[in-house]
């Protein structure tokens, strides 16, 4: 899983910059609790088995700012 924060300028420091991958993704925006964030997965999960997708292992989160109330972009990359 790759774990990403969009920033507005460029990476300095010990960061590094790094792309997501290409092609279709089943994605949803978590708000709320992190500790809640497990049923952002399973809504794509399950978005994918009633829509007749399948999804490969590959996953990211982006995270956005806490305020005023956190969100994490989840998204599974679609099999061909």
């Amino acid at each position: 899983m790759e774990i990403g924060v969009e920033l507005p300028g460029p990476l300095t420091g010990r960061v590094v910059a790094s792309h997501l991958p290409s092609g279709r993704a089943a994605t949803t925006t978590h708000r709320g609790p992190y500790s809640e964030l497990g049923a952002a997965h399973d809504a794509v999960h399950a978005w994918c088995a009633a829509n007749g997708e399948r999804i490969s292992r590959v996953r990211w989160e982006v995270y956005g700012p806490d305020e005023p109330v956190p969100w994490v972009r989840v998204s599974w990359l679609l099999d061909h």
